[in-house]
């Protein structure tokens, strides 16, 4: 079975290959040094074979855009990408299957437990919303071309050296100035990297999938187990209070808090995987079992 998969030199991607390269014929479309190099950002890549499934991982993501242009790469590289890697297809090699890597981030939510695929999305972000731009793209293209569409929408993704946000808190705990929030209560969905490539591996339904652990685990309970794993000291826990007035002149001051970052940081934010779990029986590790790859 042949498998076209985009973005495989990421974080994600790595795994998402060495996942499905043990049981299918995979072929990677990148920038560089993969089977087809292509920019999806502005050009259309040529694809001489016929992928039974296309697992588009490209796209960008972990970081906060400070200007229009910033914004607008979002769009370029995961919307405007989306659809140049579509136009490559055609009546000869159109793929029975594809599945496209998204974000809870469509949901639009800054709080909230257990948020199941029926809620309606309402992005704020560019990067958010870019994503469900292609979502909606996709689901027209799908449907014209009647090719089945498998929407995956993930949150925190874990395993080693993890980007974005987790990562950074891991460098924090480690080098010794990361600070907790409250009492750190707030949950986090997350999910490992080696079980979305598994979920992708069984060969998924259509339709829109929520993917996490099932666990949520919190602030707290992680940074318990970094703290644990690196042998580093507990951070120290500053009032709720006292961070609100900090994020108050973070508000106005280059300061590494603000409102916003408060809000993520004491609110749980968790989403539900049922759905998934009951489409083929998945049975995802605990997210925390990243730190095992350390």
């Amino acid at each position: 079975m042949s498998v076209l998969l985009t973005g495989h030199s990421g974080f994600l991607g790595g795994y998402l290959f060495d996942g499905l390269d043990k049981l299918f014929d995979v072929k990677t479309l990148s920038r560089f040094n993969a089977d087809i190099n292509c920019d999806l950002s502005n050009s259309c890549p040529t694809i001489n074979f016929k992928p039974k499934m296309v697992v588009h991982n490209a796209g960008l993501a972990h970081f906060v855009p400070r200007n229009h242009r910033q914004s607008q790469m979002f769009y370029d590289i995961n919307l405007e990408g989306t659809k140049n890697l579509c136009r490559a297809f055609n009546n000869l090699n159109m793929p029975e299957k594809f599945i496209f890597i998204s974000t809870v981030s469509v949901y639009g939510q800054e709080a909230g437990e257990l948020i199941n695929e029926e809620l309606p999305c309402k992005p704020k972000s560019a990067y958010a919303k870019s994503k469900w731009e292609a979502e909606k793209f996709l689901i027209d293209w799908a449907n014209q071309y009647s090719v089945q569409l498998t929407i995956l929408r993930l949150p925190l993704v874990t395993g080693k050296n993890p980007p974005g946000n987790l990562g950074a808190m891991i460098n924090a705990i480690r080098k010794g100035y990361y600070v907790s929030v409250g009492n750190g209560q707030a949950k986090r969905s997350m999910v490992l990297a080696n079980d979305v490539a598994k979920f992708i591996a069984g060969l998924p339904k259509d339709g829109i999938f929520n993917l996490t652990d099932g666990h949520h685990p919190s602030f707290l309970e992680i940074e318990n187990a970094i703290t644990t794993k690196f042998n580093k000291r507990k951070p120290i826990a500053l009032p709720f209070l006292l961070l609100k007035v900090m994020a108050k002149f973070g508000d106005a001051l280059p300061l590494p808090i603000n409102s916003n970052k408060l809000l993520k940081m004491s609110s749980s934010l968790t989403f539900d995987s049922a759905k998934a779990q009951l489409q083929q029986a998945w049975q995802p590790a605990s997210a925390l079992d990243f730190l095992n790859d350390f």
